[in-house]
């Protein structure tokens, strides 16, 4: 198949990270893929490394480009052109310019990383990268009068490069245990929840370090939480993680507490590093978890838990290591780029298909 893949954001996050993986899923499965990308996207450098066709266009950033006379027209002769079969959205802001350049010639495909639907729904079809959102898409989907769209659950892809490490080979535990938290520093992915359960940690005599890699809009506050409660000597903030390889070496305990999460990638990277990991249970991190075999689940927004599931981790290594095994094994099976490629392109398949009969 000769795939469109358009993604409109500038900065570098898990969605972009996803629109670069299933070019490398797709070109290794056979197919052309061209990708569409803001001309000042972070992530321009590296798609051009992918081999992929890479066109940088300010276009994509919707708002006017059904406006300029030049946008819909010049896309429209490009599927043509070049034999599009399918577009890929990763998300909704360009979608009115794409479905009237495709008009029937092609589905557009809008990837759901949120449950922001409206622009999703009026698109071709759906892939889900959960199982909640799948099922809250199909519900939604019917409520807005498009009957069964096609919609697919497919789940991100673990990245080449994470799957070096051998189940079983980690390092020994450091002293005092390392729990590590690496996202985006906003609200939503509740960081103010993991202090607030580190505090407890301490107050309860349990030894440990926290490090908590990323940036953004929350991390003044963050800064200012952890002095309140004074965890400045338990606590560090190391800013952007650029070598993620030499922080899963770094930690003995992954934590994810986010209030809201679609999928949790970081979760799958965390864990196919042989780290044991402790997660909200949000929709992303339900899926990917078995709780109690694979890692451990607890209730979100709720400190007291979070600690204890933590503490649990802290003091039995046996169990923190038989978790880490398990769901090291777990997500290679279950995410790697083979299982996941196929997952992808059988749902594109079944979309062409599914557009070819209604056009």
């Amino acid at each position: 198949m000769n795939i469109l893949q358009v993604l409109s954001s500038k900065v570098l996050g898990g969605i972009e990270q996803v629109n670069l993986d299933y070019c490398t899923l797709l070109q290794d499965r056979g197919h052309s893929i061209t990708l569409c990308m803001h001309p000042a996207a972070e992530t321009l450098s590296k798609a051009r490394q992918t081999g992929a066709t890479v066109l940088a266009d300010g276009a994509v950033s919707g708002g006017f480009a059904l406006g300029n006379p030049l946008s819909w027209p010049k896309y429209r002769r490009y599927i043509g052109r070049n034999k599009v079969d399918a577009i890929i959205m990763h998300n909704g802001k360009s979608r009115p310019l794409f479905q009237a350049a495709a008009r029937g010639r092609c589905p557009v495909i809008g990837v759901c990383h949120n449950e922001n639907f409206k622009q999703r729904l009026r698109m071709d079809a759906a892939i889900c990268v959960n199982t909640a959102m799948l099922e809250r898409f199909r519900a939604a989907s019917q409520s807005a009068g498009n009957g069964q769209r096609p919609s697919f659950y497919v789940p991100n892809p673990l990245s080449p490069a994470s799957q070096a490490v051998a189940p079983g080979t980690r390092k020994e535990r450091s002293d005092p245990v390392v729990i590590g938290s690496l996202c985006r520093m906003t609200r939503k992915k509740g960081n103010h929840i993991l202090l607030a359960a580190a505090a407890r940690l301490r107050d309860q005599g349990v030894p440990f370090r926290a490090v908590l890699g990323g940036e953004g809009p929350e991390l003044p506050a963050l800064r200012a939480m952890a002095a309140e409660l004074d965890l400045e000597d338990k606590v560090s903030f190391p800013g952007w993680i650029t070598d993620q390889e030499a922080f899963f070496t770094s930690i003995d305990i992954f934590c994810l507490p986010s209030i809201r999460e679609p999928f949790g990638l970081v979760v799958t990277e965390a864990m196919v590093r042989g780290c044991p990991v402790v997660s909200s249970d949000a929709d992303g991190p339900r899926d990917i978890i078995d709780d109690g075999q694979t890692g451990l689940i607890v209730k979100k927004d709720e400190p007291e838990l979070l600690a204890t599931a933590l503490r649990r981790l802290v003091e039995d290594g046996d169990l923190a290591a038989r978790l880490a095994t398990a769901g090291q094994i777990s997500v290679r099976e279950r995410f790697g780029p083979k299982r996941v490629g196929e997952m992808l392109e059988t749902a594109l398949t079944e979309i062409s298909e599914d557009h070819a009969r209604k056009n």
